[in-house]
């Protein structure tokens, strides 16, 4: 059944480049404002055309500061609208804006009024018909795909996503119904997509060497980083004898979400009278003291990395023979100068790792996905231009129509 509204779609930031993500589905007098995410230097139009005029419901689908960012200017341009996210992306939500914003804590207390919980796959109503719920994305904890249902067919609106199994979080899983769009994110397109499981093997076996030789052990990560997913995956390998025993501290910036991935993570087996997080806060930025002789692994957020990490310290654990783990290239970077990088020779590169996890999804998969679904429009956003132009030319002969919008572009589906 196809109802008569227009159905049109808006990139409002972001698209011909990797992040940044901002988009509104128009239904009609209805529009849904997806993730007002943030970007240096950068500003969402949020009254540009048609789309500029009204907004119903705001929708969150992670809570990295590149698609909730902007969130408090949003909220300040569309007072009315409802806002919706899982619960664990409102935890987070809250934490990233109160650690990377300036706002009072009255307006986060508002701002946490605002935002309404709303668990995967309980329907929602945005009007006349229109309605929506979560999916689980596999990105991080509580991200979410958006499937819309109307009487003018159904869409789904990805945001980050993968379909790679990590065991603490579900994984993207594509809906089994068909779809009159499929707005989805692109990133990956034209880069390896890294597998989980291979990647957490690897930093397992480094692990574990070193751990067997009494030697410490940093994991830079953000406070919402895959790699500090990864870390809290060690304690059960040891309860079962898979890794040796070292004690584990995390640092003050990482803690608060810590906590929340404490109460919401699921897949994290736990034996009767055992708790598996056995991380405890460290009192400084300074890694704890080894004790009884038992190594330690040391969890440490880019900022204190950044502010408060003595490069001293550094070089103590490279020279102790002990290995630093980085999640991205900016950890990487730090880390780097606060040792002889350049002068360190190959032992010094090899006790320094960057670790790429795979939470996107791969090129394969995105092909999958569109080829399962078969809408009528397929509308692709944050890639480069070039390599989704090459993506698109492995579908032979498509039925539907592929859309590659231009932000700010209002695109009838």
């Amino acid at each position: 059944m196809r109802a008569g509204r227009p159905v049109s779609f808006v990139a409002l930031a972001g698209n011909h480049k990797v992040g940044r993500h901002s988009l509104v589905l128009r239904l009609g007098s209805h529009h849904l404002l997806v993730d007002p995410g943030l970007s240096s230097g950068e500003k969402i139009n949020f009254n540009g055309g048609r789309h500029g005029g009204n907004v119903d419901v705001m929708l969150l689908t992670h809570a990295h500061l590149d698609h909730v960012g902007a969130l408090p200017a949003a909220i300040k341009r569309y007072p009315n609208a409802r806002v919706y996210a899982t619960p664990e992306t409102k935890a987070l939500c809250l934490q990233m804006v109160r650690r990377k914003t300036s706002l009072s804590e009255h307006e986060i207390r508002y701002l946490e009024d605002k935002i309404q919980s709303l668990v995967y796959r309980r329907e929602m109503e945005v009007g006349r018909g229109i309605r929506f719920h979560f999916i689980p994305a596999g990105h991080i904890l509580g991200s979410a795909s958006i499937v819309v249902t109307s009487p003018e067919g159904n869409f789904l609106l990805t945001g980050d996503y993968s379909n790679e199994p990590r065991g603490v979080i579900p994984q993207f899983i594509s809906p089994d119904c068909d779809f009159r769009a499929v707005i989805s994110e692109t990133s990956f397109v034209g880069m390896e997509a890294t597998a989980f499981r291979r990647s957490f093997r690897r930093l397992v076996e480094k692990i574990g060497r070193a751990a067997e030789q009494h030697k410490p052990i940093v994991i830079a990560t953000d406070p919402l980083g895959v790699l500090q997913e990864a870390a809290m995956l060690l304690p059960p390998l040891q309860a079962k004898g898979l890794l040796p025993e070292f004690t584990y501290a995390i640092d003050p910036n990482l803690w608060e979400s810590f906590l929340t991935y404490r109460h919401y993570y699921r897949g994290l087996e736990q034996q009767p009278g055992q708790d598996h997080y056995l991380f405890t806060l460290a009192q400084s930025a300074r890694p704890p003291v080894i004790e009884n002789g038992l190594p330690y692994c040391y969890l440490v957020g880019p900022g204190n990395l950044n502010d408060n990490f003595p490069k001293t310290v550094v070089q103590d654990i490279l020279r102790a023979g002990g290995l630093l783990f980085a999640e991205d290239r900016y950890s990487l970077d730090l880390i780097a100068r606060r040792t002889s990088w350049d002068n360190g020779g190959e032992a010094v590169v090899d006790q320094i790792r960057q670790f790429d996890f795979g939470n996107h999804i791969s090129e394969v998969a995105l092909r999958w996905t569109i080829r399962n679904q078969q809408p009528g429009t397929a509308v692709l956003i944050h890639g480069t231009a070039a390599d989704i132009a090459r993506f698109v030319r492995t579908f032979p002969r498509p039925s539907q129509r592929f859309v590659v919008p231009r932000v700010g572009e209002e695109i009838a589906i």
